[in-house]
């Protein structure tokens, strides 16, 4: 089963691009503010995962810039560097991304299976 997320919030680290097998991928952090008509509330993080043509856009944002993702949901697990533990969170890998430095972009071109091969663990 695929969950599929909207989320407008602000970027809480530097996007920065790794390469793995000749392929690239742009990774970054989103705070998304919870509170129910600004009454409270706890806000949260997903982890961002963009490839192709929303990574380029996503690695041209800066830290604290405000976007808006949709995209899968995903599980992801992985260790803490700090401690070492096994942790579980959530990341969105990013099919659209909108920023008003750039408006909408959208990342239909990627194949589910290359998707899945590269999100797979990733956190």
């Amino acid at each position: 089963m695929t969950a599929h997320i909207s989320a407008t919030g602000r970027l809480i680290s530097a996007p920065h691009r790794i390469e793995r097998n000749e392929k690239s991928f742009v990774l970054s952090r989103l705070a998304v503010d919870l509170s129910h008509a600004g009454i409270g509330g706890d806000g949260t993080s997903f982890g961002l995962l963009a490839f192709g043509q929303a990574a380029h856009r996503l690695a041209e944002c800066e830290t604290g810039e405000t976007v808006s993702v949709i995209g899968q949901l995903q599980v992801a697990t992985g260790t803490d560097p700090k401690t070492g533990k096994p942790r579980e969170g959530f990341q969105i890998v990013v099919a659209s991304l909108m920023s008003a430095r750039f408006g909408w972009i959208a990342e239909s071109a990627l194949r589910d299976q290359e998707r899945s091969d590269w999100t797979r663990g990733a956190l």
